[in-house]
């Protein structure tokens, strides 16, 4: 029963870092940025991203990408991480509160 617990506490233990719990306030410190800004909006659309007719952004702290927030109506925000250097996208995503 021990080593049972004892294993399982292990592979929690193992396994938190990559459930992602760091806080990403850390790692997108800056203020939002709401001006245009060309490279974000030209890989959002080769992306096929519709509904950022609206959208503000945080520089990634060691410059690869940014947290972007978009919105159509300005209040419901979808969440996108966006490496321009590469084109790429990831999401949508939950707004993060930590970012507010």
């Amino acid at each position: 029963m021990h080593l049972r617990l004892f294993l399982v506490v292990g592979l929690l233990s193992l396994a938190a870092p990559s459930v992602g719990l760091a806080d990403l306030s850390d790692k997108y410190p800056g203020p939002w940025q709401d001006d245009y800004h060309t490279q974000i909006s030209q890989t959002l659309a080769a992306n096929d991203i519709t509904g950022c007719g609206q959208y503000k952004y945080k520089e990634e702290v060691d410059g690869n990408g940014y947290v972007v927030y978009c919105t159509r109506d300005g209040s419901t925000w979808r969440a996108y991480v966006v490496w321009t250097a590469v084109g790429k996208v990831m999401g949508p995503l939950a707004p993060d509160p930590s970012l507010n």
